[in-house]
């Protein structure tokens, strides 16, 4: 007689069997970025080599965008109590409130820091989105030191931009190439570099 085979029976492997866990790399928010990602000025800077050159202009001027409101825009602006700065997403191509991911930066920074989010136009200016928080107490402190913002959905990065008065952003450095120019003319050059950072 014929001995029948016997069918093994198949395990079934579930997702579960095949997960394991690996030590996360040391900048894992560069290597394995979460859904958003924050980064401040000191993370890039060491996450870059040293030879790169990180995003910073401290000669821009934090209030430049919205010098192009009227007055009384600019005016109903500064009285209100929420916390503000602008956004713009790096390489958007048109004005930055077509960008298509700015819903899902509004519902990632909402959740992360339990508030509502908000983002306003600044008509005329199309580089630049104000996003606006109630205020910067809790989680939401950490905007303060923001300097990009990483959003994983679509690779979108998003440079952030503070309101500050000019003199923490921008130092008086004056340079006059060549010396052997009369000392009166040395004079004049640096008295009206001066005037010209004071105004």
């Amino acid at each position: 007689m014929a001995h029948k085979k016997k069918k093994k029976k198949k395990k079934k492997t579930g997702e579960l069997e095949l997960a394991y866990e690996s030590a996360p790399p040391a900048d894992s928010k560069i290597l394995l970025p979460r859904a958003l990602e924050l980064y401040s000025m000191e993370e890039l800077r060491a996450a870059h080599p040293r030879d790169a050159r990180v995003w910073q202009n401290r000669y821009e001027d934090p209030c430049e965008p919205v010098k192009r409101w009227p007055w009384g825009t600019f005016s109903t602006f500064h009285k209100r109590n929420d916390f503000r700065f602008l956004v713009a997403r790096v390489a958007q191509i048109g004005p930055q409130y077509q960008d298509p991911k700015l819903p899902t930066l509004r519902s990632q920074l909402a959740k992360r820091w339990g508030v509502p989010v908000t983002f306003e136009r600044m008509d005329p200016r199309l580089d630049w989105m104000v996003c606006i928080i109630p205020n910067t107490q809790g989680k939401c402190s950490e905007i303060l030191t923001t300097a990009l913002i990483r959003l994983f959905d679509g690779n979108a990065s998003y440079v952030v931009r503070h309101f500050a008065p000019i003199s923490k952003f921008r130092e008086l450095e004056i340079e006059i190439r060549g010396n052997t120019a009369n000392p009166m003319q040395i004079y004049d050059q640096l008295r009206k570099r001066q005037l010209e950072f004071e105004s």
